[in-house]
């Protein structure tokens, strides 16, 4: 499945790397960053066409960065990620819903942002769109180096290897995936793998 995608998206040798990543439980959110300083944030994205504005909600959200110096110079950089509530924190609070992304999405969607609420929250990021970025596991980890918190990046898998030993790489890697799911301190769906090639 994964070479046939890779040459149906016509990528080449660039994309044989391929990051595996959880898939967190969340509400999708995006934040736009103008000169380095977050200017925009909006979630819903897939459900509607423009999303909703959740700006001074996102304020308040573990992980989210008011301001990256690095990205001074340019005048849109767009982070996309999923906005979570930890397994703990969801346990932790009275006015939990029936699962953590409804809760999440409960606390996101709000006329008027609550602060205590929204800091029980945690933003991980999935996508990195910017001028001269064009390799997911590098941008991730930048962004980690920028103070956002980690993107669930769990391995990572080389399309040139020999079928076996293909197969037996991604075996290894959801065989362990499945024992460590369980004592996961966040909501998850599984693992996604991504070609490292944006």
């Amino acid at each position: 499945y994964l070479r046939t995608q890779l040459r149906a998206a016509n990528i080449g040798s660039m994309g044989t790397m391929v990051a595996v990543e959880w898939k967190f439980d969340g509400e999708t959110v995006s934040l736009v960053y103008r000169q380095g300083v977050l200017a925009e944030a909006t979630y819903g994205h897939g459900k509607e066409l423009f999303g909703n504005d959740c700006l001074e909600h996102i304020k308040h959200v573990q992980g989210v960065q008011s301001e990256v110096s690095a990205w001074s110079q340019y005048d849109r950089v767009e982070v996309r990620g999923e906005v979570i509530i930890s397994l703990d924190e969801f346990t932790r609070y009275g006015k939990a819903g029936k699962s953590p992304r409804s809760t999440s999405n409960g606390i996101m969607a709000k006329k008027v942002a609550v602060k205590d609420e929204c800091k029980r929250l945690e933003f991980h990021p999935f996508r990195l769109i910017m001028d001269g970025v064009t390799s997911h596991i590098p941008a991730m980890r930048a962004l980690e180096c920028y103070g956002f918190k980690n993107s669930g990046f769990v391995s990572a898998i080389n399309l040139e290897k020999t079928d076996a030993e293909l197969e037996q790489d991604i075996e290894d890697i959801v065989c362990a995936a499945e024992v460590e799911r369980d004592d996961l301190p966040y909501p998850t769906d599984g693992l996604v793998f991504k070609f490292d090639n944006y």
